[in-house]
């Protein structure tokens, strides 16, 4: 203990140890920068939060399609099975949480797994999101355009003869490209 940063106070017949001016505006840096990384990491594990909860619902309705045998894309499986792998991830911590322990246990187990390389939090999956969005934006792009069949049948309907009048069908001529209907 440096006496820079303390001072003795006779008070009431009793000595009292209290911060110095020095001490206290070590104090206030030190609680200050305390504060400012405890609320930034209480706004990380928020938007971690929200992030996972709408990451859940997707891989729940992903679920729900491969239960009911509709089709899946390659990204809707790659994205659940990231999903599936985050919530499993989580299973430790949440169970560590049901232990009533005197110290924090759950914030140290994560830093612990940071320095020895383990992950316990759960990964961010938007590029996996990103790719399912794509995938379904070109589903959509190529429902409007017409199949093979369809574009035969479109022709057929143009180049059949009753679509010049009943004149040109019954005599088999050619059709006047003025009589054609218009579009």
């Amino acid at each position: 203990m440096k006496e820079a940063y303390f001072r003795r106070i006779e008070q009431g017949g009793q000595s009292v140890l209290t911060f110095s001016r020095k001490g206290w505006l070590l104090f206030a840096r030190w609680h200050g920068g305390v504060r400012r990384r405890g609320t930034r990491l209480a706004a990380q594990v928020w938007q971690g939060t929200k992030r996972e909860s709408k990451e859940t619902q997707r891989a729940v309705a992903i679920l729900g399609k491969m239960v009911r045998g509709l089709p899946v894309t390659e990204a809707e499986k790659q994205f659940f099975r990231a999903q599936s792998t985050d919530l499993a991830r989580l299973l430790p911590l949440v169970a560590l949480q049901g232990i009533p322990l005197p110290i924090p246990f759950v914030p140290l187990l994560i830093l612990l797994g940071k320095k020895y390389g383990v992950q316990f939090l759960p990964g961010d999956q938007s590029a996996l999101v990103a790719a399912i969005e794509a995938e379904k934006e070109a589903q959509q792009a190529l429902a409007l355009v017409p199949s093979a069949e369809e574009l035969a049948a479109m022709t057929d309907e143009l180049e059949a003869p009753e679509a010049y009048g009943e004149e040109g069908a019954e005599a088999g001529a050619q059709p006047d490209p003025d009589q054609r209907p218009r579009q």
